[in-house]
């Protein structure tokens, strides 16, 4: 998945996932995995979290947005939802949509072993210099 190219569709119109910073990325996926592996309807706010921060031409929310609520994906997805919930958008269009940009935030920032692999050539190692 490349910054930029994915999209989410939303009543009919596909928006581009943008990349959040990678500290805002790092607390989305430890809320995920880790804080709120155990509460399904909190976790539900951390994908909305996700959403707006990538998302944002939706405009449900930016990184100051996120900031105000004390960097709390859980509080920043709930205010999200509400303002998302209340522009008339439903659960059932918004829920799929999060979902994706979260797996695009995960996969940017936590390459799984394959894409890593798939990358490694530009690493190979140059034949040493004679001294």
């Amino acid at each position: 998945m490349e910054n930029g190219v994915e999209r989410v569709e939303i009543k009919g119109r596909k928006h581009r996932v943008v990349l959040p910073g990678f500290a805002e990325r790092e607390d989305l996926f430890v809320a995920y995995y880790s804080d709120e592996a155990k509460r399904p309807r909190r976790r539900e706010r951390v994908l909305f979290a996700a959403l707006a921060l990538s998302v944002p031409s939706l405009k449900a929310g930016t990184v100051a947005d996120y900031e105000a609520a004390q960097l709390d994906p859980v509080v920043f997805g709930s205010r999200v939802y509400n303002r998302l919930r209340s522009a008339d958008h439903s659960r059932a269009e918004l829920l799929p949509a999060a979902v994706k940009a979260f797996e695009v935030i995960a996969t940017n920032t936590f390459p799984r072993e394959a894409e890593v692999t798939d990358r490694e050539d530009f690493t190979e190692a140059a034949e040493a210099r004679p001294t």
